[in-house]
C-alpha cells in the first residue's frame, strides 16, 4: 500500500476519532460511527478550546468544562470562572463539540445543537441575544445535523442532507445567506458550490470547494493561492488568517493578506488547529507540533521563545484529539486523561491555578457521575 494512500486512510480515522467517535488512535479499538458521503466533518471535536476555555466529552456523553465563565460559556449556571472541570447542566447524548470565542456548542447523537455562552449577536441560536448560562436548544433546523463548526461569533452545521445552516453574526456575511444582517436562529446558507470541507473563523467561514481552499463571506470565495486539496482546514477565530494541511501533508499558514506560508517541520501532518498568533498540528505518529507566538507557553516546549518552525510538544507522546485556544492548547491522551498548556490566566488549563505552563500539565478531572 503506497504512503499517499496510508496517510488518506488514517487521516479519515484520526479526523472520525477527533471529531467524535469512540474510536481511539492510540490503541485503535472501537467502533466507527456512520459516515454519510460529501458531509463535511470539519469543527466538533471531543475536546475543544476557546478564547479563555475549555470543554471536553466524557465517555458517557457528558461535557465538561473550565476556564472564562463571564459569558455563562462554562455551561454551570453560573459566571464564575472555573480552575478545574466542572460537568454542563443538563446535557446528555455528546458526541462532538466546538467553541466560539466566548460560546460553546455540543451536538448530540439524535442530530440536535445545544450552545450557551455569550450570545451578542445571536451565535446560541435560540432566537434571542441573551447569554446562556445553560443549555439551549438551537431552534429552526429543518433536519438532523452531522457536523458543525463555531467561528468568532456566530456557528454553522451541516444537515444530513448536505445543506449548511448557520446562525450569529452576520457583519461581513459570514453566514452567506445573501444578507449581513444578525440572524438569531439558523438560516440556510445559498451556496451554488457545497464546501468539501467548513470551518469558522473570525468574521469569515474557510471553506473548501472544487479542492479550492477559500474564504467564504456574502458567497464571495477568495481563494488562498496555492492552498488545495487540504486534508484539513482551521479558521482563526481570533484574528484574521487560518491554517490548512496540504501540499503534501504540510501545513500552511495565512494571515490577513491571505498569502499562505508553509510552516517547516510540519510533514505528514493530519489536522491543524489556529489559535490566536500559533498553531499546533498533529502528524502520522498522533504527535503535536505547536509554532509561532511563545510568550504565555502556548508551544509546550519549556521556553517561551517565538518560534517559526513546528517542534514536537515535550512530554506528551502520542495524542487522541488536539484542541487549539486563542492563547492555550488541550489534548485528550487517554479516554479520560487530558492534558492542557500555554496561557492559564483564567483557569482554563484546569489544574486548580491561573498560573501559565509552558509544558503540559494534567487537567483535574471531577469523579464521573
Amino acid at each position: 500500500m503506497n504512503k499517499k494512500l496510508v496517510i488518506t486512510i488514517f487521516a479519515l480515522l484520526l479526523t472520525l476519532s477527533i471529531f467524535g467517535s469512540s474510536w481511539n488512535v492510540v490503541d485503535a479499538q472501537g467502533t466507527i460511527p456512520e459516515v454519510i458521503p460529501g458531509i463535511p466533518v470539519t469543527g466538533g471535536t471531543i475536546i475543544a478550546s476557546g478564547l479563555g476555555h475549555s470543554c471536553m466529552t466524557t465517555s458517557d456523553g457528558q461535557v465538561l468544562c473550565w476556564g472564562l465563565n463571564s459569558s455563562g460559556q462554562v455551561g454551570d449556571d453560573s459566571t464564575t470562572n472555573r480552575l478545574k472541570p466542572v460537568f454542563v447542566k443538563d446535557l446528555q447524548g455528546v458526541y462532538a463539540l466546538t467553541l466560539g470565542s466566548m460560546h460553546s456548542c455540543a451536538l448530540t447523537m439524535n442530530g440536535e445543537v445545544w450552545c450557551w455562552g455569550e450570545n451578542s449577536a445571536g451565535q446560541l441560536g435560540n432566537g434571542s441575544t441573551t447569554d446562556g448560562l445553560v443549555p439551549s436548544l438551537v431552534t429552526g433546523l429543518p433536519g438532523k445535523v452531522v457536523s458543525f463548526t463555531a467561528g468568532q461569533n456566530f456557528t454553522c452545521a451541516v444537515l444530513e442532507n448536505k445543506e449548511i445552516w448557520c446562525w450569529g453574526e452576520n457583519t461581513n456575511g459570514q453566514l452567506n445567506d445573501g444578507t449581513t444582517a444578525n440572524q438569531l436562529k439558523p438560516v440556510k446558507s445559498a451556496f451554488t458550490a457545497l464546501p468539501a470541507q467548513i470551518s469558522g473563523g473570525q468574521t469569515v467561514l474557510v471553506g473548501e470547494a472544487a479542492g479550492q481552499v477559500s474564504l467564504w463571506e456574502n458567497l464571495e470565495p477568495e481563494n488562498i493561492f496555492g492552498v488545495s486539496d487540504a486534508l484539513n482546514i482551521s479558521g482563526n477565530r481570533f484574528a484574521p488568517g487560518g491554517c490548512a494541511v496540504a501540499d503534501g501533508s504540510k501545513v500552511n499558514c495565512w494571515s490577513e493578506d491571505n498569502t499562505p506560508i508553509i510552516v517547516n517541520g510540519t510533514d505528514n501532518s493530519l489536522y491543524v488547529g489556529t489559535g490566536l498568533s500559533h498553531g499546533c498540528s498533529v502528524d502520522e505518529q498522533n504527535l503535536v507540533l505547536c509554532w509561532g507566538s511563545n510568550e504565555n507557553g502556548e508551544l509546550g516546549d519549556g521556553y517561551n521563545v517565538d518560534r517559526d518552525n513546528g517542534e514536537e510538544v515535550s512530554d506528551l507522546g502520542p495524542v487522541v484529539a488536539l484542541a487549539v485556544g486563542a492563547k492555550h492548547n488541550c489534548v485528550l491522551i487517554g479516554p479520560a486523561t487530558a492534558k492542557c498548556w500555554g496561557s492559564n490566566a483564567y483557569g482554563q488549563l484546569g489544574n486548580n491555578s491561573t498560573v501559565d505552563s509552558n509544558v503540559p500539565v494534567f487537567v483535574i478531572l471531577p469523579e464521573m457521575k
